[in-house]
């Protein structure tokens, strides 16, 4: 079924609305918010992961109290200060971004000041690298580098620089199961992130398709609708309003071209005593059926209009006037003998015609169209049921 003129005005909103919901769901503030609460799960379980690898390692070492207690400090309180900092922040990408680079610079100071132990600081520098790419891609790893860096520097500087890279075998084994552990975690996130992309993505196609099906249900419609703006809905020939466009059209190309034009008014004689015999819906059948006989015998590039009530007038371009009168009065016995049924009855009827032609009788559509209102009134009086040439010297003005 056809989309109501109520629909077609509320499809431009709705496709906007459904557009901007869909890129909110994909990009804006609440991509920026699940990121930032992304990164703070991650970063609470590789926290808990690199922090007990570095336990084992200090414990192997007999690391001082300071270092235990800033261990504890950084790795178990610092990701729910930085979430709580970005979800305050104005801009929660950007300060989740900043979040990652003080991760990086941290990490670094602990590879530096621990002299580089080769599991745990392989294990932290990657996790940081894995994080910021998922974040920024390719153009997060020179910052990141740069933190780490910087970190390392730092490191040193508060412990001096010595190369230690041996770890006891439980710190290797747990660094190893622990990356493993954070890659698949990390691999987990990203694929439940890529499905609900792909589940957007088809809501997105569907909503468009959807879209589609219902421009073309109102493409059709407005054809439609434009056909029953130029045809009249009782009859389907052209209505007045078109005959306003044409007849100027038609006038302009005959005289361009020096070819001849004739009009022609039809009038249903009698009319009134049909409605009143048969009632309006049987004066409607014979409308139908003098239309019928038109729409069926004219060519191509006539035009037949319903002018009003009963009238009907023909717009014959490349028509001399002898044709003219010899289709006129086939039309006029054509329609004398047609009997129209209507509720068990016959209705006959007879029609009267008044022609006008171009460039003889005028060249104005208005004048045309008089002169042969003119001639279809002096068929009346002449007796109905006849076909009348226009002549000014025959009809006064």
């Amino acid at each position: 079924m056809a989309p109501s003129l109520t629909e077609i005005t509320l499809v431009a909103p709705m496709l906007d609305l459904f557009i901007m919901d869909t890129a909110t769901k994909l990009d804006g503030p609440k991509r920026s918010l699940w990121s930032v609460s992304n990164n703070y799960r991650l970063r609470t379980a590789s926290y808990i992961l690199i922090s007990t690898g570095l336990a084992l390692h200090m414990a192997s070492v007999g690391a001082a109290t300071l270092t235990w207690t800033l261990l504890l400090m950084h790795f178990l309180l610092l990701p729910h200060l930085l979430y709580w900092r970005a979800m305050r922040a104005p801009d929660p990408s950007s300060a989740e971004l900043a979040n990652l680079l003080i991760d990086a610079l941290l990490i670094g100071v602990w590879i530096g000041a621990l002299h580089f132990p080769l599991w745990p600081s392989f294990s932290m520098a990657i996790g940081c690298m894995m994080n910021i790419t998922n974040n920024r891609g390719g153009k997060g790893v020179l910052p990141c580098l740069l933190a780490l860096s910087t970190g390392i520097l730092a490191g040193i500087g508060l412990a001096g620089f010595s190369l230690s890279p041996h770890t006891t075998w439980p710190t290797t084994a747990f660094c190893i199961v622990g990356i493993a552990l954070y890659l698949i975690t990390t691999a987990n996130v990203s694929n439940r992130r890529n499905q609900q992309l792909r589940a957007a993505r088809e809501n997105l196609r569907l909503g468009e398709q959807a879209l589609q099906q219902q421009l073309a249900e109102i493409q059709v419609l407005q054809a439609k609708l434009k056909e029953q703006a130029v045809h009249d809905a009782l009859t389907g020939l052209f209505n007045r309003r078109y005959l306003d466009t044409i007849v100027p059209h038609e006038l302009a190309r005959c005289a361009r071209d020096r070819a001849p034009l004739c009009l022609m008014m039809m009038d249903i004689d009698h009319f009134k005593q049909v409605n009143d015999t048969y009632g309006h819906q049987g004066g409607d059948e014979v409308l139908k059926a003098l239309a019928q006989l038109l729409t069926d015998s004219v060519r191509a590039s006539d035009v037949a209009c319903r002018y009003g009530g009963e009238e009907f007038l023909l717009v014959l371009p490349n028509m001399p006037v002898e044709n003219a009168l010899l289709r006129a009065e086939q039309w006029r016995a054509s329609f004398a003998a047609l009997a129209v049924e209507f509720a068990g009855a016959c209705i006959e009827s007879t029609v009267s015609i008044g022609i006008a032609c171009f460039p003889d009788d005028g060249c104005d559509p208005a004048v045309l169209i008089r002169c042969a209102d003119l001639a279809l009134y002096r068929a009346k009086a002449l007796g109905r049921n006849q076909v009348v040439l226009f002549a000014t010297q025959l009809v006064p003005a």
